[in-house]
């Protein structure tokens, strides 16, 4: 991640930083994660049983559509992580009491501080920190 990135990330606000390493790093993730879901997949025998139930599908699809189990899941299992990750993101972004790092109180606190006037209502948080709460 360059600095450029990071700083983006900071002033974009939503979900910029879930985003970012989704689009970065989420196949690496859903590869590195299937073979352990492969592995038990295997251990309880529910990748043959998988293939059994779907593979009238695969006559009509062919190689159209990878169905392979654990391809699948890890696909699920990583758009969940990354779920979470958005979740605890946007708490830091709106909820002082989540930025429990020195770090995330300052760089959010600088973010908050230089929050530009606009014709839409300032953000909450800038009105509290305006007020010193």
């Amino acid at each position: 991640m360059s600095f450029k990135d990071a700083v983006s990330i900071v002033k974009k606000g939503g979900i910029t930083a879930t985003d970012y390493f989704r689009s970065n790093i989420g196949d690496t993730l859903s590869k590195a994660i299937t073979p352990a879901i492969n592995s038990g997949l295997e251990e309880y025998k529910l990748a043959s049983q998988w293939d059994n139930l779907i593979g009238p599908a695969k006559i009509f699809l062919g190689d159209k559509l990878n169905l392979d189990l654990g391809n699948l899941l890890s696909g699920v299992v990583t758009n969940m992580m990354f779920n979470k990750i958005a979740e605890k993101e946007t708490d830091i972004r709106n909820k002082a009491a989540e930025r429990k790092t020195v770090l995330l109180q300052k760089v959010f606190g600088q973010v908050l501080k230089k929050i530009p006037t606009t014709s839409s209502p300032p953000h909450p948080y800038y009105l509290l920190y305006q007020s010193g709460a």
